[in-house]
């Protein structure tokens, strides 16, 4: 009887987590920068960072290149990735530079 209900408790915890993706497949989050900081919304969670609570951000590529992301480093806690950004990996370091340095 114990097993039946493991069985049922992980049929619904792999069913969660399947629907979650399913969610982040039909819609995307999206990253958004501006003069106050950087803001991310995921849908099922939105969070922002300040600027002046922000150390620093990295791009980092995978060996061939084909694979980017963008790690942001709070001045509180670990660091974060950055999910939803459209442009090209260059274009969106230069882009949070130039929010930084206004």
């Amino acid at each position: 009887m114990k097993a039946v209900g493991a069985m049922y408790l992980g049929i619904a915890f792999f069913g969660v987590l399947g629907l979650r993706y399913l969610w982040t497949a039909c819609r995307p989050g999206t990253l958004t920068i501006d003069d106050e900081g950087i803001a991310q919304n995921l849908g099922w969670r939105r969070l922002r960072w300040a600027w002046k609570y922000i150390d620093r951000t990295e791009v980092i590529r995978t060996a061939g290149g084909l694979v980017s992301a963008c790690l942001l480093y709070p001045r509180l806690g670990g660091r974060v990735r950055l999910f939803g950004w459209e442009l090209p990996a260059d274009e969106l370091q230069r882009k949070i530079e130039q929010y930084r340095s206004v």
